[in-house]
């Protein structure tokens, strides 16, 4: 359980580390190069422009688009094959951890406040630090924090 658990945070932090800002093209529209949510119920679901390719198959790509959210008590990793793609195109996932009941994501501003969205206007592309908080449903809350610049 709690290698599994390192593993999402180290997995996470390797991914966090890379962010580049660079939008991401989909279809006709584009998106962020760092787009933080939650959900109704509190949930975090995070999408993200990293540096290079997981797999290399393209050399010298510009980037890839990852992503990581919550689903049927599961974090799960999300990768797109190419940066820019059609906008019908989905990721592959992968389950990360399971048994979890809440993901949480904060995102630090410049001025030192911890906001639960990004982006957000007059900020940079991508968020100072990254706060993680997974509720396990068996031994309560884990948080770790990331720093991004």
């Amino acid at each position: 359980r709690w290698r599994t658990l390192e593993a999402l945070f180290t997995r996470f932090e390797a991914d966090v580390r890379q962010a580049i800002p660079r939008p991401s093209r989909t279809g006709a529209s584009s998106d962020q190069p760092w787009v933080g949510a939650t959900d109704a119920v509190g949930n975090s679901a995070l999408t993200f422009t990293r540096a290079g390719s997981e797999f290399h198959v393209e050399p010298a790509m510009a980037g890839q688009r990852i992503g990581y959210r919550l689903r049927n008590a599961a974090i799960e990793l999300a990768y797109w094959p190419h940066l820019d793609q059609p906008a019908a195109l989905a990721p592959a996932l992968y389950t990360m951890t399971e048994g979890v009941t809440a993901f949480r994501l904060e995102y630090l501003t410049d001025a030192g406040a911890w906001r639960d969205r990004w982006p957000l206007l007059g900020e940079p592309d991508v968020p100072r630090a990254v706060r993680v908080a997974v509720t396990l449903a068996d031994h309560g809350v884990v948080e770790r924090w990331f720093a991004l610049r």
